[in-house]
């Protein structure tokens, strides 16, 4: 991100996201609001929501037991 040309026009959209973490938030307004302005970067955020319930976070398989049954499972 930091990386874009200048005059760039670019689209993160969050529309299906699940989880954020609040300090990922923080840093794509800083960019939005700071960075993409002094390089006239053009920023449209789409879905991103100011925060997100930790609860909502996707659970992580971490057995490989557990994953090998979730995949046999119909």
């Amino acid at each position: 991100m930091w990386g874009l040309s200048k005059n760039s026009k670019i689209i993160i959209d969050a529309t299906f996201t699940t989880y954020v973490e609040h300090d990922i938030v923080e840093i794509l307004h800083e960019f939005q609001n700071t960075f993409s302005r002094e390089n006239g970067i053009e920023v449209i955020v789409l879905g991103l929501r100011e925060s997100y319930n930790p609860n909502s976070q996707i659970k992580v398989v971490r057995s490989r037991t557990k994953l090998k049954k979730a995949f046999t499972t119909p």
